[in-house]
């Protein structure tokens, strides 16, 4: 049985296994004892300082997430106003790791790009394993598996040629820390039991310890409950378990409780759990720990319980997928704005070249001053040229913004009103008098509103991924009176079902072109399901296939109530609701025709459209052969 623990908190571990071992060997080993909070930075040396900020950044003092992330910061910052380099590069691992445990990948990305840049300027191959760390872990958590594994593998192959034992055995544990995210159970075993072997054999205690809770994290995935808890009691005993291992732990350890009837063990560590995760501001740990007090209180038969932490837990959830949003759309403004500002500053270093070399010029042979006005004059031109450029850029920009806001926008008023209906008809479908008629017909309605819900998000994802270009074309010979026989069949029940007849007009004569199947298709569909919705009861609409010319044309006429001249002047724009209402109170999102409009871009048909109020509308589709 899989474990529920979800691969972010699964993550948290390798995050710390850079934090805590990393900095020590890199930069030095430095004694932890007597050292407690920030405030004994007081009256020390520089060195001294930076030697207390290294054993806080671990977190393996008091398992504090703000006091780990507070020590990194200054420490960079610390670092940075003395010019000390390698040890600058040091805290710029250990913030990198601070920031992706906020979620903030951009700026977790740059310090961890930034430890690397000083490692392979210096040539230094263990500086270099140390940054590959944080990176393998950042790209496995934007779900770059293979680039992930291309880096762990990288840290590894650097750690064999150096000959480095204690290198290899963190470089064997990150291997398998991507293999155990992407749930490649075997290849993780493997290359952790390699790193446990590496461990004994040295001693390493530390790494012996972390190993050992990662061989729990798996055992647990494969539902044997009973290695697991041996593995992570071993682990946890050990005084050098860090932060995260706590808290990944304690999560474990729930499963383990609930999945072997001890709810009472697992409502007890998971509220535990909670309350040092509130204290700390660790909300991914806290929304873990309030799914398993929800699971916890409804085996214990609390249903009120229950259902309060079950609703705390999706209140916070929603809260950290708004702050993904956010961060996912400010690293798009960032990647606009950086790609800007460095083709300027790149045209603008290439003209102030040309001009100092014209000045120079000009001073010394003075014969010349013609040729120098002309160039100075095309120099000018191209200024002006590229602050058109920057403007057209300007206004792109403007124009990216412009649509992310207005997405944002549509999506929070799209999802709120079936969110809203799901939430008043849960309060309904909860009251013990309800009747059980009226309880189904509920249930009815939210799967309606979910639907509604489920429409848009569905059509985002599609419009998104035509636009992006990550749909490959693969033409292939078409029988286009077989396609329509398809979708007449597939269409025919939806439409009896409205009192519609469904009717096609296919000619004798063979109607072959070579487009993408899966492309016209999509479009075919969208068009007849628009006519099927804004069609009333005892209409027809038909479908008809003619050759015009070289081409074929596939026309779509219904009996609807027809699109006015200001409604189809907006037809396949994005988010646009027009005038007519679906007759069968259908859900609408507003993205149908867009996504119409970018699939017929793509195979190279044309689409117009033939309507009046009134009179019905006919979409027709013209292919080439």
């Amino acid at each position: 049985m899989p474990s529920r623990i979800s691969c972010l908190r699964a993550c948290y571990c390798l995050r710390w296994i850079v934090l805590s071992f990393p900095l020590g060997l890199w930069w030095g080993s430095v004694s932890a004892e007597g050292l407690s909070s920030i405030a004994d930075l007081q009256d020390k040396t520089v060195k001294e300082q930076l030697d207390l900020l290294y054993v806080l950044a671990k977190g393996q003092e008091n398992h504090d997430f703000r006091q780990a992330f507070d020590a990194a910061s200054r420490g960079y910052r610390l670092a940075t106003t003395h010019n000390l380099e390698k040890e600058k590069a040091a805290f710029a691992v250990s913030l990198g790791l601070r920031y992706a445990d906020l979620g903030n990948f951009v700026e977790a990305k740059k310090y961890s790009l930034e430890a690397l840049e000083y490692a392979v300027n210096r040539r230094d191959l263990t500086a270099r394993i140390w940054a590959l760390y944080p990176l393998s872990w950042i790209e496995a958590e934007l779900g770059e598996m293979d680039l992930a594994l291309q880096l762990a593998e990288e840290s590894l192959r650097l750690s064999v040629q150096i000959n480095n034992d204690t290198m290899q055995l963190w470089s064997y544990n990150m291997v398998g820390e991507v293999h155990r995210l992407w749930r490649h159970t075997s290849l993780a075993t493997e290359s952790y039991l390699t790193a446990k072997k590496i461990g004994e054999q040295i001693p390493y205690f530390y790494g012996l310890s972390t190993v050992q809770h990662n061989l729990g994290l798996i055992a647990l995935q494969e539902g044997d409950y009973a290695q697991a808890e041996a593995y992570l009691a071993e682990s946890s005993g050990k005084p050098s378990s860090n932060v995260s291992n706590y808290f990944e732990g304690a999560l474990a350890r729930c499963e383990i409780y609930l999945a072997t009837q001890r709810e009472q063990a697992a409502l007890d560590t998971a509220a535990a759990t909670m309350v040092l995760a509130v204290a700390q501001g660790a909300r991914s740990w806290e929304l873990a720990a309030l799914k398993f007090l929800s699971e916890a209180h409804l085996k214990l038969e609390h249903y009120q319980m229950a259902w309060e932490y079950k609703r705390q837990e999706d209140s916070l959830r929603n809260v950290l997928k708004g702050e993904n949003v956010r961060v996912q759309l400010a690293g798009m403004d960032l990647k606009f704005e950086n790609e800007q500002i460095r083709d300027a500053n790149a045209l603008l270093e290439r003209l102030n070249a040309t001009q100092r070399w014209m000045v120079i010029f000009a001073c010394t042979i003075m014969v010349l001053l013609a040729v120098v006005g002309v160039l100075l004059f095309k120099s000018n031109r191209r200024k002006k040229a590229m602050l058109t450029a920057l403007g057209e850029r300007n206004r792109l920009l403007d124009d990216v913004i412009n649509e992310k806001d207005m997405l944002m926008n549509v999506m929070a008023h799209d999802l709120k009103s079936p969110l809203g209906a799901i939430s008043g008809l849960m309060t309904l479908v909860e009251d013990p008098k309800m009747s059980v008629e009226d309880r189904a017909q509920f249930m009815v309605l939210m799967r309606r509103s979910l639907d509604r819900g489920n429409n848009l998000v569905t059509n985002l994802l599609e419009l998104a991924r035509l636009e992006s270009g990550q749909v490959s074309l693969r033409s292939q010979e078409l029988d286009l009176a077989s396609m329509i026989g398809e979708l007449f069949i597939d269409f025919k029940t939806i439409a009896f079902h409205k009192g519609i007849l469904l009717e096609t007009n296919i000619p004798g004569q063979s109607a072959v072109v070579m487009t993408d199947r899966i492309l016209l298709r999509g479009i075919l569909e969208n068009l007849i399901g628009n006519a099927v919705k804004f069609t009333l009861p005892g209409k027809r609409i038909g479908i008809v296939l003619q050759p015009i010319g070289p081409s074929w044309a596939i026309s779509i006429k219904d009996e609807g109530p027809g699109i006015g001249a200001e409604d189809q002047k907006r037809l396949f724009r994005k988010f646009q609701r027009l005038t007519a209402k679906p007759t069968g109170g259908e859900s609408s999102s507003g993205l149908g025709l867009a996504i119409v409009k970018s699939m017929a871009d793509k195979i190279g048909a044309h689409i117009t459209v033939d309507s009046e109020l009134g009179k019905g509308t006919i979409f027709t589709v013209t292919l080439a052969t």
